[in-house]
């Protein structure tokens, strides 16, 4: 009996020296790979890689990930850090945007980039404001960034001013009456038609307002209806992926007047797969590839060109095409005003980092980016543009500004 407890005894007394050194190597092991891991910090990127969204969020990403390539690190309070990217697919949902941000949190980001699109935004947005962790919106307006929160920022400008330029610009061309075309249930298109309609009655100009289904094929009814009005110009604010779509059948329905819209026209996938019927399409947008009194975006376009063209796997992203996006343009300032803010950063502190952007002055691809106190951008440029359909590009017909 005794001999079988001195046993058991001994057992347990290797196997306590067993786990105890092993545990000791084990901490060892960890604490070494904490030393190495210390100096990383995390931003979080959600965009919509998959589903009607994906063109612009590719874009977005691709935007980041160049930025990203350019700087991948900071220097914050003193300490040097390597930046990693944590990208999401929110999938073009709502739902999965909510679950993202929420997973970007948990994982212990230090900020946020993202999302395209406005209903995703508008979903990860008030979950990310909840949680205190900073959050530059690239390329979508947000309806009411008040409401955010001190953390959340807009590097694009709002609805009401893209919408107010391109009322402005039709009632310089003359338009007396225009057509105002929006999609049910959509937060961009309601919202920009709103803005649009209240400041072209303003400007004493007529409009008719009309609706259509997401997937919509019939605009036969749609089509008589501008007809009978005699309208100047159709304000289409559709998003990036149904754009193409409704001019087509606008067009061949016989709608052959101008066709005004927002920034989420500013693409030549669009123009392309709209070809002839793309032609007298007039949007505003913040970015112009060729536009060359911003020396810094004159050094981006064909350094960011050459990036997309060198990697396959970035050029089917752009959509097998190596022209520069606004939405990558926004992008990349975004990733780098952020940057700019955690060199200005007194720590890694969430308080601390929303405080740096707070006061960012940053010169960008867009045009500067700096902040008021509800987080929206204070400099507003955009370019009027069209598509040159024959020469296949894109050409500036107004340039408007607020805020310098």
């Amino acid at each position: 009996m005794k001999r079988t407890i001195y046993m058991l005894v001994t057992v347990a007394v290797v196997i306590a020296l067993f786990l105890f050194f092993t545990g000791a190597v084990g901490d060892r092991d960890k604490s070494s790979e904490n030393d190495e891991e210390t100096n990383i910090i995390t931003i979080g990127v959600y965009e919509p890689l998959t589903g009607v969204e994906a063109e612009g969020g590719l874009k977005e990403l691709l935007g980041i990930r160049y930025a990203h390539s350019v700087t991948p690190t900071v220097e914050v309070a003193g300490v040097s850090y390597t930046i990693k990217l944590l990208e999401l697919d929110n999938e073009s949902d709502a739902e999965t945007a909510i679950l993202d941000a929420k997973y970007l949190i948990k994982e212990g980001v230090i900020a946020v980039l993202g999302s395209y699109g406005a209903e995703l935004s508008a979903a990860g947005v008030p979950v990310l404001a909840e949680s205190g962790i900073p959050c530059i919106v690239p390329s979508s307006a947000l309806p009411d960034l008040s409401e955010a929160g001190s953390s959340i920022f807009s590097a694009s400008y709002d609805y009401s001013f893209q919408a107010s330029v391109m009322a402005n610009y039709s009632s310089s061309k003359g338009y007396k009456t225009v057509v105002v075309l929006s999609q049910m249930d959509d937060v961009y298109s309601k919202t920009m038609a709103k803005c649009f309609t209240d400041e072209f009655i303003r400007l004493e100009g007529n409009v008719f307002a009309y609706t259509y289904e997401q997937g919509q094929n019939n605009f036969q009814s749609i089509a008589a209806m501008i007809q009978s009005v005699k309208a100047d110009a159709v304000f289409l604010p559709a998003t990036i992926g149904t754009t193409a779509n409704v001019i087509k059948q606008l067009r061949r329905n016989d709608i052959n007047c101008p066709i005004l819209g927002g920034d989420s026209y500013d693409s030549t996938l669009l123009f392309e797969s709209c070809s002839n019927y793309g032609r007298d399409v007039y949007f505003c947008s913040s970015f112009s590839d060729t536009d060359r009194s911003n020396l810094i975006a004159a050094e981006f376009v064909p350094k960011f060109a050459s990036w997309i063209k060198a990697d396959g796997d970035h050029y089917q992203m752009n959509g097998q095409t190596e022209s520069v996006s606004h939405i990558s343009a926004l992008a990349y300032d975004s990733y780098m005003a952020l940057v700019d803010a955690l060199s200005r950063s007194e720590s890694l502190n969430p308080d601390d980092i929303s405080l740096a952007l707070a006061a960012c002055d940053y010169s960008g691809t867009t045009g500067k980016v700096s902040f008021d106190q509800s987080g929206a951008l204070i400099e507003k440029h955009c370019f009027v543009k069209t598509f040159d359909v024959e020469e296949k590009k894109f050409e500036i017909m107004q340039t408007s500004s607020v805020g310098k």
